[in-house]
């Protein structure tokens, strides 16, 4: 099924199938523009950094609890 994101709207149901198609969220990723991927890793806390000299990886997750506003009085 063809995906216009300009006149429709998934449901979770399709998103959820969309991303299984593409091997879960791991294949998501791998076929995810740097940009996004990188958008995605920030907003879920999880940090990296690359030591090209030991060819190692540091990575940590910010696993704190975030608040989100919705508007309205106070």
């Amino acid at each position: 099924m063809g995906f216009d994101r300009r006149t429709q709207v998934a449901t979770a149901v399709q998103v959820r199938e969309a991303i299984e198609e593409l091997g879960g969220l791991i294949g998501l990723l791998q076929v995810s523009e740097p940009k996004l991927r990188s958008r995605f890793y920030e907003e879920a806390g999880l940090t990296a950094t690359y030591d090209p000299i030991t060819r190692s990886v540091e990575a940590a997750a910010d696993l704190g609890v975030r608040k989100l506003g919705v508007g309205g009085g106070t």
